[in-house]
Order: structure tokens, then sequence, then C-alpha cells
């Protein structure tokens, strides 16, 4: 059996129907069985709707693009400021169920959260991660052949208005931001504020899903056609 080694690819800004492309071209080409990755990247301002996806939650687009996407889930909203990592794991090598990871992802995002102490937690009926203020994590994932893709996105510092055209992940419900909710930030620049919280989430998927090792790189695969 291979080590359960994990590539952490820092991708920075990428429209969502190219990213969306890569990682279908992925599994198409079988990549999490060679190794498991994570994606981490930002997009411009875009919805996607889940595969049951419902129209009457399409509110008011204000002329932003909704991309249909093949993940489960209803609709959410990406935009700049926003966490977006893509989990492209062979469940198998990891001895993961979809329960257990979306349960483990769930368990990253609320341990980082709580590393700096903001008070988060899981809705066994509904996906995804909450505050007393409101949810600032949607998770929808796709399963092939026991191998995932799509992953989270976490609402870390954004223009928070085009949740409000949207019932996001198919409800009326707040949205806040980690921002929002603490005070560990103050003082730094966006970008700096933005990876602190990003490496601190990847070090606990690291511990959640005990991998081995951990290798970064801002290259795409090399099966990419991406420049």
């Amino acid at each position: 059996m291979k080590d359960n080694n994990l590539i952490i690819r820092d991708l920075g800004v990428i429209d969502y129907t190219t990213s969306f492309k890569m990682m279908k071209d992925a599994i198409q080409q079988r990549y999490p069985l060679e190794q498991h990755e994570l994606w981490v990247v930002t997009h411009p301002s875009v919805y996607s709707q889940g595969q049951a996806g419902k129209a009457e939650h399409l509110l008011n687009l204000s002329g932003i693009k909704c991309v249909q996407s093949d993940r489960g889930g209803q609709v959410t909203y990406h935009g700049p400021g926003q966490v977006v990592c893509y989990f492209l794991f062979d469940l198998t090598r990891l001895g993961l169920t979809v329960k257990t990871l979306v349960d483990g992802t769930t368990d990253s995002v609320i341990n980082t959260c709580n590393s700096y102490d903001i008070n988060a937690f899981d809705d066994p009926k509904n996906p995804g991660v909450y505050t007393d203020q409101g949810k600032i994590a949607s998770l929808g994932f796709r399963i092939r052949k026991h191998m995932s893709y799509h992953g989270v996105a976490i609402n870390f510092d954004m223009d928070l208005r085009p949740f409000s055209g949207i019932n996001p992940c198919g409800l009326k419900q707040s949205i806040s931001q980690i921002t929002h909710l603490t005070s560990a930030f103050s003082g730094m620049n966006k970008t700096q504020a933005r990876q602190q919280f990003t490496q601190a989430f990847i070090e606990s998927v690291t511990k959640t899903f005990k991998f081995d090792n951990v290798a970064h790189s801002k290259c795409w695969p090399t099966f990419s056609t991406a420049n």
C-alpha cells in the first residue's frame, strides 16, 4: 500500500468552470489513485448549483453567473475572500466512506475555527459549519469509483451580499464569515490573514485524515493543460 501522502496545490485565482473541468479530468484519469491532493483556490464571483439544485432557490442573481455542477447539495456562492479547498482523495486507500469524508472535513473546519476562539458547530440535518451568527462553510462532494472531488468553501473575508440573491444550500439562513467572528487577524493585510487561516485549516485536514507527509506546489498536475 502506498503511503498516505498529501500534495497541497495553491492554485490562486481561477474561474469555477476551469477548476471544475480540471477536477473531472483528474477523476477521469484516475489521478487520486496515484496521490491524494488538496487544491486551494479562489473563485471570481459565481454561483454553483448542485446536482439536486432547484431553480426556486435562485432569487436574484444580479448578473452573477450560475454554473451547473455535479457536486451534492443546492446552490451556493463563491467569491474573492473565500477559502475554497477541493479534496481529490482515494477513499479506499484512506479507509474513508462518504460519511467519514464529510465528517472529517466538517471537523477540520470546526477545529480550525476553535483555534481562533470561534464557536463553530455542525448541523446533522444540514451539511456545513455554523456559528451563532450564521453559516460560515459549505460542503459538497462528488464520489466516482471511490475517488472524491469538490470539497469545502469557507467564508473568510468577503462581500456577503451575493448570498442574499439565493437561498444558500436551499435554506433561508444567515451567513457570516471568519473575520466577523475573531479579532485574530486585525492588523494583517487581507492576503496575509487569509494565508494564515488557510495554513491552519490545511494542518487540521492533515491531522484529521492522518496523512504521513505533506508537500506543497503552486503548479497544476501534470495532466493539466491550464497555464
